[in-house]
């Protein structure tokens, strides 16, 4: 497969997550195939995107256009996977474990007399990102989740990384309400009103000031100053549930 020089470029570099414990993020991109594009036999009219990628990343594709499109992912040592749409609905979803560090192409492409627009996001959970830590507790389960919101938690229906990686909560799941994504966590067993409240303190220190922090005796509310998550620590039965919501992107 021949590289042409006209490649709109991003990077999502691994160097990214040493700013911060975990690193996620969408990157949304429009284009629109015209008769002046590019084109080659073996996969039509197209345009090419490049991202930077290490091995372990993980990535997740939505690709909407207004002609049937073909979606190819090719890794630095030119292996490729295809992807097109399902029922002829005009968009591709698309899954992919990243196996090699190195630049990656994607290439979205329509027949030789197709041309439109087209609508591509792309979610992205680095290798640090994927699992919980071996040894966590309540403020790196926080901030784990936290970090998940950015992508709208997409990646907790694809994998199940809560069973066996803490002791904390047991019982998860993911929802969604009009233009609000929760990602809520429940204790299993019976839990102290000490406990809450130590959750409560612990929660408030390592988020900091960015935080307005809102609550009565059983459920406390946090606030990003700055932004559209919300996380709520609340007390109900014995049990102590974490809900963590953001406003979808």
């Amino acid at each position: 497969m021949k590289w042409y020089a006209y490649i709109f470029s991003f990077l999502i570099s691994a160097s990214l997550a040493l700013s911060q414990q975990f690193d996620t993020h969408i990157v949304n991109l429009n284009g629109e195939l015209s008769e002046d594009d590019n084109y080659e036999e073996s996969i039509g009219r197209f345009d090419a995107y490049e991202m930077k990628l290490g091995k372990g990343d993980y990535i997740k594709i939505n690709l909407k256009a207004e002609f049937f499109p073909l979606l190819t992912v090719v890794s630095p040592s030119g292996k490729y996977n295809i992807a097109y749409p399902q029922d002829n609905n005009l968009e591709v979803i698309h899954g992919q474990k990243i196996d090699e560090t190195g630049h990656w192409y994607i290439y979205v492409s329509g027949d030789k007399t197709d041309v439109g627009k087209h609508e591509m996001n792309i979610y992205y959970v680095s290798e640090n990102s994927r699992d919980l830590p071996a040894q966590t507790d309540i403020c790196t389960i926080t901030n784990f989740v936290l970090a998940h919101s950015n992508t709208n938690f997409f990646y907790f229906t694809d994998w199940d990384v809560f069973a066996e990686s803490q002791e904390i909560f047991k019982n998860t799941s993911r929802s969604s309400n009009g233009n609000i994504s929760s990602f809520v966590l429940e204790t299993d067993e019976m839990v102290s009103k000490n406990k809450f409240d130590e959750w409560s303190y612990q929660i408030s220190e390592c988020l900091g000031y960015d935080w307005e922090e809102k609550g009565s005796n059983n459920k406390i509310r946090f606030n990003e100053i700055n932004g559209d998550r919300s996380i709520e620590l609340i007390y109900d039965n014995e049990k102590i549930k974490l809900v963590i919501s953001t406003k979808i992107k």
